[in-house]
């Protein structure tokens, strides 16, 4: 299943859909998961590859880029290869001009459009926001502006005609007037046409993640791809459908759940930094 990944930083959101990277026994909810325990730490494994695989990547920060590469280099195709490294707005305009174009046959689309305007840590313009995703800052707000960056992975999937996107921010945007409607009515309004569930705020913890990290996730599901029943069952039922996406908690205190993580748990491996030895 090929992925194409918009503003992809170092990689988080590719990494969870491939699989096949090292995680500590208390954030896997069961023993599926994991291919094989480390010889050198019992408490960490090694994870299944998923049969996802990441063939376009892009984001505008150099760090993220190299984080990206490091963390894909046993690529068969380089990974400097895979990874764009230029904005959005750039990949979509030379795209339409004919210079350049994506893989073929893409099955999904992801993008954790940018969050600082949505942000309870921000000013909080929403789409009224004057930056540019370059933080030049304009008269007025557009399409290409930050708050707005969302559009341009709309555009993408409208391109591309995936047969799900996956679309992630920050919990502030829920609590920002309409904003988490207008997104959803203008996902649902792609082409072929896309199932388009309430979002859902997740928060890490809940899922065997040492942090406490709330996130909204939109998931579009293709019209065109999926089967009828399918599709009728999740606009019907939607959280009680059998088939809906969005996963149960596999941690916290409810009985028949997990403990939550914790960084005790997850760092206990390494040494205090006095006693750590520097490359």
């Amino acid at each position: 299943m090929k992925v194409l990944s918009l503003f992809s930083g170092c990689g988080g959101m590719d990494l969870g859909l491939e699989g096949g990277f090292l995680a500590h026994k208390s954030s896997i909810n069961s023993d599926i998961y994991a291919s094989h325990v480390l010889d050198h730490d019992e408490n960490y494994v090694h994870l299944k590859k998923t049969g996802f695989e990441t063939v376009f990547a892009n984001d505008i920060l150099p760090f993220a880029k190299l984080a990206w590469c490091n963390f894909f280099k046993t690529r068969v195709n380089e990974p400097e290869n895979i990874f764009h490294l230029e904005s959005i707005v750039d990949v979509v305009n030379n795209i339409e001009n004919k210079e350049f174009s994506f893989p073929n046959d893409i099955d999904v689309v992801t993008g954790g459009f940018p969050c600082q305007d949505f942000s309870f840590a921000g000013k909080r313009k929403g789409f009224e926001s004057h930056k540019d995703h370059n933080g030049v800052v304009y008269n007025e707000p557009t399409e290409a502006t930050r708050g707005q960056l969302y559009l341009w992975l709309k555009k993408v999937v409208e391109m591309t005609k995936p047969k799900v996107f996956i679309a992630e921010n920050v919990k502030g945007l829920v609590t920002l007037g309409d904003v988490k409607e207008i997104i959803q009515n203008g996902f649902r309004n792609i082409d072929d046409g896309y199932v388009v569930l309430d979002a859902k705020v997740l928060n890490a913890k809940d899922y065997g993640v040492a942090q406490n990290r709330e996130r909204v996730i939109f998931i579009g599901i293709s019209k065109r791809h999926a089967n009828q029943q399918v599709l009728e069952s999740l606009m019907m039922l939607q959280d009680k459908s059998e088939v809906y996406p969005y996963p149960p908690k596999t941690h916290g205190l409810e009985d028949g759940l997990k403990p939550y993580a914790t960084l005790n748990q997850i760092l206990a491996h390494l040494p205090e930094p006095e006693f750590a030895e520097s490359d």
